[in-house]
């Protein structure tokens, strides 16, 4: 297979430069590590990063090519693992990551039961080697085809559970701290919770909404969510509760914010000091806020009609928020967008139109860097990855013909990225790879992979998530890939599916 990389000068439109930044920090001041696995939330649209660092050795986790089941199709007495739903018509693994010396994971599974459509969200919390900790499923509620929120778990092992959706029957907010982490991560009347914030019937309602959250996120013992008890939940209030004692500290004044049909997420700045509220869907504003919630910075608008976010990136060390807009029935094109974080100037944007798959990632100090795959084309012929200098948009390199397994950029440390790879031209029965390239210039510098034990390409084309774990050892760059799929069983003479935890290990 052939590696091609080509500066884009005369295919590409080149970047609308629009304001200069007040600062013009270093460029490819390459991070020297990664942050650390404190707390966990992945799988979701605006994910903050899919790599941290583990302060423990690779030796810490399961072998590589060892693949953990995460629910059983039959139950043993006294067995610690859960019974995989018998209504799932798909079941995958949402969300997956890293905190402490824990693997959070969780996996939706969805179909008919009778005539009641249901969804149930399972997080699955095990040891490093795949030990579980947890065996029940912690939510069991109906959903109108709307995919539950991830759980994460903070770094004091208190795992923070959102169910509080549009069209959710169990609408509410619960935190659990598990008691020497022996137990069942599963709350009961309240029991095993340090406090769950329920719907409030109170508030007028229509059908089965009552109480609507975003996702939350955690700093400095605060959890931050946005709430509404309007109907449609179109404009949310941003809260800040104590996440030991839930009582509320902070509501932001004047959030007339758009979280329109829970598609809103929420991201800190890195030092803490700034939340940004993000519409994901129809509005595409990001509205920023000091984290005390005393007073709202500034909005950023989308120009025109545009529908919203695809995804959004943050780099901290340059003070750069990234934007990828969809485009409009109006002729809008797709757009990628870079503004200030402190200000909300507009840096620069590009015409940057994705074919079905799409992902970015913001390599700090580096780039940001976008891909895009067919959703339902198993050739790479119109795969691509592409690169943009953080402060001008300029393009640094086009990257064609890539052969994804899974597109997932996962940000390494030293200004590196790992892509999912196929050696062959066809999801085939060669035996899977991770390339690992230059962020800056779009060299590959490394490919990862065991023709021993690693799964072939087409078995890990079945994944949903991944995620990268660098590990803290002195003599070489080791890094641990996590990933979630989903294999298919026969179980009493019918088909049954089964999530399971894999392990990749890369010495770099």
């Amino acid at each position: 297979m052939r590696w091609t990389c080509a500066l884009i000068v005369a295919v590409c439109v080149s970047a609308q430069a629009v304001a200069a930044p007040r600062h013009q920090p270093q460029l490819h001041n390459r991070a020297s590590s990664l942050p650390p696995c404190q707390w966990v939330q992945r799988g979701a649209n605006n994910a903050r990063t899919y790599s941290c660092t583990a302060s423990v050795s690779t030796t810490a986790f399961a072998e590589s090519g060892t693949e953990v089941p995460l629910c059983t199709t039959t139950y043993t007495p006294g067995q610690t693992i859960p019974v995989c739903p018998s209504f799932a018509q798909s079941l995958t693994v949402s969300s997956l990551g890293v905190s402490g010396n824990y693997i959070l994971s969780s996996w939706s599974a969805a179909g008919y039961s009778g005539d009641t459509y249901l969804v149930r969200n399972a997080p699955m919390l095990t040891d490093l080697s795949g030990r579980f900790l947890s065996t029940r499923f912690f939510g069991s509620f109906t959903w109108d085809t709307i995919g539950p929120p991830p759980p994460f778990l903070d770094d004091r092992q208190r795992m923070v559970w959102n169910t509080a959706w549009l069209q959710s029957k169990d609408d509410k907010i619960t935190v659990v701290l598990p008691k020497n982490i022996s137990h069942n991560l599963y709350c009961s009347d309240d029991k095993e919770c340090i406090w769950t914030i329920r719907a409030d019937k109170s508030y007028p309602s229509r059908g089965d909404f009552y109480y609507y959250t975003t996702i939350g996120r955690i700093h400095n013992d605060l959890l931050y969510f946005a709430e509404s008890h309007r109907y449609p939940p179109g404009f949310g209030e941003l809260v800040a509760r104590n996440l030991t004692t839930s009582k509320e500290v902070a509501r932001a004044p004047n959030t007339s914010t758009v979280a329109w049909s829970g598609s809103a997420t929420i991201q800190l700045s890195r030092d803490g000091s700034t939340l940004f509220y993000i519409s994901t869907y129809s509005f595409g504003q990001v509205a920023v806020f000091a984290s005390d919630l005393s007073r709202k910075l500034y909005t950023f608008y989308l120009p025109g009609g545009s529908n919203g976010w695809r995804r959004t990136a943050m780099d901290d060390t340059l003070g750069i928020f990234y934007g990828w807009s969809y485009g409009s029935a109006g002729g809008l094109s797709d757009e990628l967008f870079a503004f200030e974080t402190t200000n909300g100037t507009l840096l620069w944007r590009q015409p940057l139109t994705p074919d079905g798959d799409y992902a970015m990632a913001a390599v700090e100090g580096v780039a940001v860097v976008c891909s895009s795959r067919p959703s339902r084309s198993y050739s790479p012929a119109h795969n691509w990855i592409r690169a943009f200098d953080p402060m001008t948009g300029r393009t640094l390199y086009n990257i064609t013909a890539v052969p994804f397994i899974m597109n997932r950029l996962m940000v390494l440390s030293g200004g590196l990225l790992a892509v999912p790879w196929d050696p062959s031209t066809t999801p085939s029965s060669s035996k899977a790879q991770i390339v690992i390239f230059d962020a800056a210039t779009g060299d590959k510098v490394h490919v990862c992979s065991d023709d021993r034990v690693w799964p072939t390409a087409s078995t890990l084309s079945t994944t949903r998530t991944m995620v990268a774990v660098e590990t803290n050892n002195t003599n070489s760059t080791e890094v641990v890939f996590l990933y979630g799929r989903t294999t298919v069983t026969s179980a009493s003479g019918k088909k049954a599916l089964v999530p399971v935890l894999g392990t990749l290990l890369c010495a770099l």
